[in-house]
This record gives C-alpha cells, structure tokens and sequence, in this order.
C-alpha cells in the first residue's frame, strides 16, 4: 500500500494466528475433489447433490488457499514423510490413493465388459495437478490467477516472489514484512488426530463413444464416480479408518 518500509512495524503490535493451517491442509484437496464426505452425508445430501456440492466448494476462494504448500519438503512423497509414525507401513506422503476400477465395453451390450483394477498414489504436488485436470477452466483460471504451492530456496527468489500476488498467501515464497518490533503468536492444539491422506475408489466406465459429449460432461463422470473408500481399513495401522489415515493434529 505505499505505506513505507516501516509501516507494520509502526502500526501492528502483534500477529495472532488460532489454528490457521498456514502450510495448507489435506482436508481442503479431498473437499474440492469429492466435497466433505461426513459433512456432506448427513446435511447436504437432502440439500444439494455430490456434484452441486463440490462445485460449490470450489467457488469459495478461501478454501483453495488452503490446499497443501511447499511439495514434497513438508508433506512429503510416495515413500515416506516428516512426520510419518515410527515403523509406519503407510506413509503420509501418497496424499490420495486412488483404487481405480475401469470398466472397458466390448459392445453396446452393457454385459460385456472387461475391468482392470490400477492404483494411483498422488503426493501434495500430483494431487494438486490431478484436481486441475478434472475440474472446468473457470476454476483452474481462479487458482493459477491467485495461489501458488510451491517453496523457494534463495533469496533472490524470494525477492522476485514479492512482485507476484499469487505469491503472497504462501509463507514459504514470500517473506515477512520488515516489522522487528512486532510480535507473533501461533496458537494450536495438541493430541487430537486429524486427516492426513485419504484412501479413494474410482468406479468408472470407459464408454466415451458419443462425439457431441462435451469435455466437461467428462469431468463430471469421473468425479461423480470418485469417492472416499469408507470400506478401507488397516489391520496393522489402526490409524486408518473408514478411508482416512490420521495423523497428529
């Protein structure tokens, strides 16, 4: 705002951040993907269906803020995590693992089908991509246009990051303001589990035969079919329950 270089230090006294999920949240790509699967089970379905809900979900700009930042130096890859559990056979780093069940027509008999079962693992960074191309051109223009996920790694980054907008929500490519005086609290709390990855299915026929079928009615089959597997869960890691691995809140 052209106020100085002083100016946070002159007028801010302190920041105070209650829980803001300041490096994103897993939970934020799992509703912009599939909508929130409790919240959306037990209210909106008399209201709006799974489509309407997570198109809904993607209007709201605050909550595309949200998404995982900083790639596979905070949340990790398909190997292993920070903050994956000593001994851990599942790592936190596969973000979403998508058990996908393609159904091939051999006819236009519905009958003759052939199905092939294919595991994806998408970490923070493929996730993120993977929403991108299942959702319309509005969206991903909504997000290229305002957010970034990435992380720098000098400063000279840093100093170009500060003249691009998208850079600014993300504490990992922008830099404090010059305010020495200006104090910071983060508060958060301790123990409680809370979503870390996610375990989906994807039950889809491949029968794109019809050339006047549009590219978003696509998109719409494919996420219409895609869903938290609530049948998933793990004998050996009882941190996996109905679909969801929990993690340390």
């Amino acid at each position: 705002g052209n106020g100085g270089l002083s100016w946070v230090n002159d007028h801010i006294e302190a920041f105070i951040n209650i829980g803001g999920p300041l490096l994103g949240v897993p939970k934020a790509l799992s509703a912009l993907l599939s909508e929130l699967g409790a919240f959306g089970i037990y209210v909106l379905e008399r209201f709006f269906s799974k489509r309407e809900r997570s198109e809904l979900f993607r209007t709201w700009g605050g909550l595309s803020s949200m998404l995982p930042k900083g790639g596979a130096a905070i949340w990790g890859n398909t190997t292993h995590a920070p903050d994956d559990r000593e001994k851990a056979m599942n790592t936190f780093g596969s973000l979403l693992t998508l058990r996908s069940f393609i159904h091939n027509k051999l006819d236009n008999n519905d009958t003759n089908q052939t199905a092939a079962e294919i595991i994806y693992k998408h970490t923070s960074t493929t996730g993120i991509n993977f929403l991108q191309q299942n959702t319309d051109s509005f969206y991903n223009k909504m997000l290229s246009n305002n957010y970034s996920f990435g992380m720098a790694t000098s400063e000279d980054e840093i100093s170009d990051d500060m003249k691009d907008h998208t850079k600014w929500t993300n504490p990992l490519e922008s830099r404090l303001p010059y305010a020495p005086e200006m104090k910071i609290y983060c508060l958060y709390g301790w123990g409680k589990e809370t979503e870390r990855s996610y375990y989906y299915s994807h039950d889809y026929t491949d029968d794109y035969t019809d050339s006047n079928e549009s590219s978003s009615e696509d998109t719409y089959k494919f996420l219409n079919s895609l869903f938290i597997d609530s049948s998933f869960n793990s004998d050996h890691d009882p941190n996996i329950k109905s679909g969801v691995h929990n993690g340390e809140g």
